[in-house]
């Protein structure tokens, strides 16, 4: 009789997020994904499936938790000018390895979402959950009198979820490029003090 697997998925998934995050979908081996999670193969292809399957549990795994990390952003910091600002520069004050990782959803958008449509759908569902997380704050600001009445919220949202992913673009490639600070001060002078 078969022993039961015994691992925690949750833990695999972010081991093998890990994994992508650091080496991209391209540059994982089955091997490497073997080492980082420690399961068996039989067992990785019975719970996850193959390599493509595993990226998407994990890509799917990262979505989710992603609002949840800066929602208290927004929820505690007020003015909401200070908790973009807070959101911008510690995304430009990272340290030159977090830069150059940059973000796993980002690294697969440029890698995958091109030539996979299913990447694409996650890559731009997690755009659409950015959007809607940065305009409920900026509509919360607008409520309690930060910003003025006739602030476009939404055109707004928008904007700054694609200054943040270009940050993060930007940071990847030149870590300590005086652009990333020029970038963020030009950033959120849309949002008026």
């Amino acid at each position: 009789m078969a022993r039961p697997c015994e691992f925690d998925e949750d833990d695999v998934l972010d081991r093998a997020m890990q994994t992508f995050w650091l080496h991209g979908y391209d540059g994982t081996s089955l091997e490497d994904l073997l080492a980082a999670t420690g399961i068996a193969r039989q067992s990785l292809y019975n719970r996850f499936g193959d390599k493509r399957a595993l990226f998407i549990k994990a890509l799917r795994r990262y979505h989710t938790s992603g609002g949840d990390k800066l929602k208290p952003l927004f929820d505690q910091i007020r003015p909401v000018q200070a908790a973009f600002r807070q959101l911008f520069e510690s995304a430009s004050s990272e340290t030159d390895d977090a830069k150059r990782m940059g973000c796993f959803m980002i690294n697969a958008a440029m890698e995958m979402a091109r030539h996979d449509v299913e990447i694409a759908d996650i890559v731009t569902r997690n755009q659409r959950a950015f959007e809607d997380l940065f305009v409920t704050a900026l509509e919360a600001g607008k409520a309690r009198g930060e910003l003025p009445a006739d602030f476009d919220c939404r055109a707004t949202g928008r904007f700054l979820v694609g200054a943040f992913f270009g940050l993060k673009v930007l940071a990847k490639s030149d870590p300590s490029s005086p652009i990333l600070g020029d970038m963020v001060n030009v950033t959120l002078n849309v949002l008026p003090a």
